[in-house]
């Protein structure tokens, strides 16, 4: 049976999520061990995860797409390049709106990076920030103070 495989004995089950799907499987594979020695039983549950994963493959080649979805998933030719583009240009490119792409950044589904200049702010000593309450239904990170309510030891900076 494809898709079976050892690994230290046990029984694993592999399939490999095709190239055009990966973005929205969010992995590049399927696996997952069948928790036996034995090959008899390691077939009958490798080939019922099989059929799930085949599944929702075919569910997600079957759905229709919105374009832009498209377009971000095959790539554009200007998003496939090395470098920097300013954020107006990535959405553009895209087809995706700026407000969605950076929903996108922020639940962790495309990465972003930037590079700032000259731009002025502050440098404050982490231990001088004060907690977010994660209980209260905020980040649990740190709140960060108003220019006017910086601690004594803040540094201004321009990056």
């Amino acid at each position: 049976m494809t898709g079976l495989f050892r690994r230290g004995g046990i029984c694993w089950a592999r399939l490999a999520v095709p190239t055009r799907l990966r973005v929205a499987v969010g992995q590049r594979e399927f696996i997952k061990s069948t928790r036996t020695h034995d090959l008899a039983i390691a077939k009958l549950i490798g080939s019922s995860l099989l059929v799930i994963w085949r599944r929702k493959l075919l569910a997600l080649e079957s759905a229709p797409m919105p374009i832009d979805l498209l377009k971000l998933a095959d790539g554009a030719p200007a998003l496939a390049g090395e470098g920097f583009m300013p954020l107006a240009v990535a959405a553009n490119n895209s087809g995706i709106g700026q407000d969605d792409l950076l929903r996108a950044v922020s639940t962790k589904r495309i990465n972003l990076f930037c590079r700032v200049g000259q731009v002025s702010g502050y440098l404050v000593a982490e231990n001088s920030l004060e907690l977010d309450d994660a209980e209260a239904g905020r980040s649990g990170g740190y709140v960060l103070p108003r220019p006017a309510d910086l601690p004594g030891n803040a540094i201004r900076h321009t990056c």
